[in-house]
Parts: C-alpha cells; structure tokens; sequence
C-alpha cells in the first residue's frame, strides 16, 4: 500500500532534521568535516604616543648696544728732530782761561807769572807753543821747562787740554744780542791759531743749538803758527735764553774743543 506522507510533513521533517544538525553542533556534537578556520592575527597595537618636548623659551631680548663712537681722530704731530747734544768730554777754553790765571796752591807761582796775562798778543816765554797744541804744554811740564814740572801734581791731562784751547781759540765764547725767532742774527767770529811749532790736522767744525755757519776760512789742515776764522749766526727757534757750541775737533786736542754760544730768543 502506498504510503502517502503528507507534503507538510516532509517540510517538517526538512526543519527538523535542520534543527537536529545545529542543536548537535552546539552541543559539541561532531556535525561532519568543516572547513579549516583561519587564525584571526591580531591587531598590532599602535606605538606609544611619545608627547613632543616643549619647545625651549626663546631667549630674553638683549637690548643691542650701540658701538662706541671712535674718537676723533687727531693728526699726529711729528717729533722734533732732537739738536746734537754736546759730547760728554770736551775740552773748555773758558775753564782754561780760569786755570791759567788762579792760583793752583798757595806759595806757587801761576801760569800769568811767567807768561803775562794777555797771551792771545803776548807771546812772552814762548807760550804760543801751546796754541792748540797740548802735546807741548805737556812736554814743558815734564822736562821741567822754566821749572814748570811744579805742576805736574797740579793739573790734570784735562787742564792742560783746556789751558792748550785757552791759547788757541779767540774768544773763549760768543754771545749773541736778542733776536727774533725765524730770523737770523749778524755774525760773530771766532779766531783759530796754531801753535809756532806745529799745525792742525784733520780740522772739522760742528755746530750745537740754535746757530748756524755763516762762513769760514778753516780747512781740514792749517799750518803751524797761523790762523784761520768761523764766523756763526744765531737763529732761535724757540724763545727765551738759547745755548749752543762750536765743536772743533783736530789732531792737537784729545777731546773736542767747545766754544760757547749763547742768545735770547724773542
């Protein structure tokens, strides 16, 4: 006999078997072969948010200071050309002149005892030997000439030059009256004389101070008892009293012979 099975049924039956299928996977049962699951991979988790270091406070204004102004600038004024300074050994004819008229030590006779007081005109006892010539003032003293070796424990090699300038150069200093600055004086003379026995060699003239050489009759060698001339102006640069020399060096003096000069400047 055929079975008739109700279509409702078989819907039914379809629902149920359905139903059995997931009741039993939910309950652990074995449903069949399933399809393999993938692994979900998990998320990375994102890198710690390092907070930004706040940015330093700018620096405190400094007011900007100005540059010192330079100073004005001055225009440099050149140094004097410093004037020849006189040598620290001379020989001096004004302290010869004191030598040859004092009295040396008390009781002993003096130079002007024997020579006269004037020798630039007197030639008395032969003293223009000496003129610029200490060489025979020397001699004299100690060959005891007209017994002069009294003075050999006297003078100095230094007197005698000054006493040997004394009789050669005429005068002894030159002075000049006032003057103007940046003008020039009239001239003045000196007189250079050799000895009677021996001339002057290697002659030369040098100036000191505020003067000038107008002129002269020296050469570099004047023969023996003659004479020859320098004639100096004065020219101050600067006022007030102005001191110079003629600087007069030879073979007859073993420093040079300086002659005093002086004026005053206006």
């Amino acid at each position: 006999m055929a079975v008739w099975i109700d279509p409702i049924f078989r819907r039914f039956s379809w629902v149920l078997t359905s139903t059995t299928i997931a009741f039993l996977v939910a309950c652990g049962g074995d449903p069949g072969p399933e399809e393999p699951r993938q692994e979900a991979v998990p998320e990375l988790a994102p890198p710690p948010v390092v907070p930004s270091a706040p940015e330093p406070p700018p620096p405190p204004l400094v007011p900007s200071v100005p540059e010192p102004t330079p100073p004005p600038v001055v225009p440099s004024v050149p140094e004097p050309t410093p004037q020849d300074v006189l040598p620290l050994v001379v020989s001096d004819p004004r302290r010869g002149e004191q030598l040859f008229t004092m009295t040396p030590r008390p009781g002993t006779l003096i130079c002007v005892d024997c020579h006269g007081e004037n020798p630039a005109v007197n030639n008395f006892g032969n003293i223009w030997s000496g003129k610029n010539a200490v060489f025979f003032i020397q001699r004299a003293v100690s060959s005891n000439t007209g017994g002069m070796n009294r003075f050999a424990s006297i003078y100095s090699a230094k007197d005698f030059a000054d006493i040997a300038a004394f009789l050669g150069n005429t005068p002894s200093a030159l002075q000049f009256g006032a003057t103007p600055i940046g003008t020039t004086s009239g001239a003045k003379v000196l007189t250079v004389s050799t000895s009677t026995k021996i001339g002057i060699e290697n002659l030369s003239i040098k100036l000191v101070g505020d003067f000038k050489l107008e002129s002269t009759t020296c050469a570099s060698s004047v023969p023996r008892f003659s004479s020859c001339t320098v004639s100096v102006a004065f020219r101050p640069q600067a006022q007030g009293v102005r001191t110079g020399a003629i600087l007069l060096n030879h073979d007859g003096t073993p420093a040079p012979i300086s002659i005093a000069l002086s004026g005053d400047g206006l």
